[in-house]
């Protein structure tokens, strides 16, 4: 049973897009009843949407997998660099006893510090490697979580605007 609004109602589609077909009768002031179609909207700009959040999707799980084994290397490497600090360590403690001894000459044990000074900096520099490899990891989840409400909403406005549910009824 159709009734003219006495109180009329402005309402909007819940997806913006060309309007490709009007109710017949449209106009202000019709009658209408609870869930007549009004208009129907083209999908095809919330289908390109929902097309880009999944490519969009793709790309930061892809980012994901890359910054993850890039960590893992980062980590592989930085346990070798301790190592390396480790063995670099011993020398210097046996060139340093071997001179206590009056063996060893001035130049070996310099050379031994120098030597452990720079494992000491490769290891600084591997653990800022590690931390920026766990700020891209973080990012790419980030980044994931952002793409998947992307996705999220141009489903539900592809929903809105598809030929099964028009976005806009009274």
């Amino acid at each position: 049973k159709g009734s003219r609004v006495r109180h009329p109602r402005r309402r909007r589609a819940a997806a913006a897009g060309q309007i490709v077909e009007l109710a017949e009768g449209f106009a202000d002031g019709a009658r209408v009843r609870a869930g007549d179609v009004l208009v129907r909207i083209d999908p095809a700009d919330a289908q390109s949407a929902l097309d880009l959040a999944r490519a969009g999707l793709s790309d930061a799980e892809a980012e994901l997998r890359d910054a993850t084994r890039s960590l893992e290397l980062a980590r592989a490497d930085l346990a070798v660099t301790r190592e390396q600090v480790a063995l670099r360590q011993t020398a210097y403690d046996r060139q340093k006893g071997i001179g206590t001894r009056g063996f060893g000459t001035a130049t070996d044990l310099e050379t031994a510090e120098l030597e452990l000074s720079a494992a000491n900096q490769a290891l600084v520099a591997r653990r800022q490697t590690v931390a920026q490899g766990e700020a891209r990891v973080d990012k790419a989840r980030t980044a994931i979580d952002r793409q998947k409400l992307a996705l999220d909403d141009a489903e539900r406005r592809l929903a809105e605007a598809g030929e099964g549910d028009p976005p806009c009824r009274y």
